[in-house]
């Protein structure tokens, strides 16, 4: 399992690789032809690597949901609540990581529309 500083770090790797291009293209806010073309393959490649990234995001998230849940289930009633508690806890950051890259992929998806 992956940490959250893994995937956070992963995708401000690949939001500002996207930033960075888009900016090139759009210094002289110009988009020609060729700038149009290339556009539209940074932002298929970026997709890609996000969709990739938040597959693997959404491996780690079954996997810790299935580790907790499993001690929930055996554990004595009084501590089922403690352990839903760390279970929402741990799955926070993760959650909160798959909400950005989907806010990314709605960006790109909105940059192809211009």
């Amino acid at each position: 399992m992956k940490s959250f500083d893994y995937y956070r770090e992963k995708l401000q790797a690949i939001n500002h690789a996207l930033d960075k291009r888009l900016s090139a293209i759009l210094d002289d806010d110009v988009i020609e032809h060729g700038e149009a073309i290339n556009t539209k393959a940074l932002t298929a490649d970026s997709a890609k690597q996000l969709k990739a990234l938040k597959r693997e995001l959404n491996l780690d998230i079954r996997e810790i949901r299935s580790g907790y849940q499993f001690k929930i289930n055996n554990a004595k009633h009084g501590k089922k609540t403690s352990l839903r508690h760390d279970k929402v806890n741990a799955l926070a950051p993760y959650d909160y990581i798959k909400l950005r890259i989907d806010k990314v992929l709605l960006n790109i998806t909105n940059i192809k529309d211009a």
